[in-house]
């Protein structure tokens, strides 16, 4: 892309809608309307609508990543731990 081209191209909004972030996160409404209740998501409303800023929801979406992953590794050790009992259960 060149300087010219750089210039004229849009930027990302500052903002995004709900929509945008239900899409982002891998929610539905209801969850992301639950996630600012609880202040895990700052928002703010135009009109009765909320907005979101964009590196709020990225923050969010990178938490939520990073605590799957870890239930995930906790699940895989949980499961290992199983497969040896079982194992040492059948030689006993």
């Amino acid at each position: 892309m060149t300087e010219e081209n750089a210039a004229a191209a849009p930027s990302a909004p500052a903002e995004m809608t709900s929509t945008i972030a239900t899409s982002v996160l891998g929610v539905s409404r209801p969850t992301l309307m639950k996630l600012v209740n609880d202040g895990l998501l700052p928002s703010h409303k135009v009109g009765a609508h909320h907005r979101f800023k964009h590196a709020d929801v990225a923050k969010l979406a990178e938490v939520r990543r990073a605590a799957r992953l870890e239930a995930f590794a906790k699940l895989r050790e949980l499961d290992e731990a199983l497969e040896e009992h079982e194992e040492n259960a059948m030689t006993d």
